[in-house]
């Protein structure tokens, strides 16, 4: 995947680890924390949707914890595609290395 395609706008910034180990850009995140727990201000908000219009972010990647009222809501006024991930458990019958296969598909798929 060229470079300029590797930009993350994600939930919260739980793939932060993700993002630096195989090469990608955080270019932000909703929750602009580790925890799902923390809150997002209208300031945060407009803040991420220039960084996504600025950076030609192609996805942003929801994950559990993540508003999904919020998430399309920023979807539509950027115009990129939402896409739902599984971050917080094994696929049945898998094993980490599974998990990040998995992951690493939808991400790049998404991204292309």
């Amino acid at each position: 995947m060229p470079p300029a395609n590797r930009k993350l706008v994600t939930g919260h910034e739980s793939l932060g680890y993700f993002a630096q180990r195989y090469g990608f850009k955080l270019v932000g995140a909703i929750i602009p924390s580790l925890s799902s727990q923390a809150e997002v201000s209208a300031a945060d908000l407009a803040a991420l949707k220039k960084q996504i219009q600025d950076n030609q972010v192609k996805a942003l990647f929801a994950e559990l914890g993540t508003p999904p009222a919020i998430a399309t809501a920023i979807g539509k006024e950027t115009g990129v595609q939402v896409v739902q991930l599984t971050t917080h458990s094994l696929p049945a019958g898998g094993s980490y290395f599974t998990f990040m296969r998995n992951l690493s598909q939808v991400i790049t798929g998404a991204l292309k």
